[in-house]
């Protein structure tokens, strides 16, 4: 939700996102909310794994994942309800 720039938590986290997707589409008049969410849908899945699926090969015994831990969330709930 943070690099979509939907999060419910207005941090500096959020900001600091913000203004780096600003200084990338500077240049551009289009949506740039648009623009976060479509890199977002090409990139979630990558960026998934590598938080979430890596810690977990990290931290299992065998350094094997049951698949159910790489499931990607369903962006469409509601933040709040995730």
């Amino acid at each position: 939700n943070i690099i979509k720039g939907d999060d419910m938590v207005g941090d500096t986290r959020s900001q600091s996102v913000k203004e780096i997707f600003d200084r990338i589409y500077k240049n551009e008049k289009d949506n740039v909310r648009q623009k976060r969410q479509t890199w977002w849908d090409k990139n979630k899945k990558h960026i998934w794994h590598a938080m979430l699926c890596g810690y977990k090969s990290q931290n299992n015994n065998n350094g094997q994942l049951d698949g159910k831990w790489c499931e990607l969330p369903d962006d469409s709930i509601p933040q709040f309800l995730r």
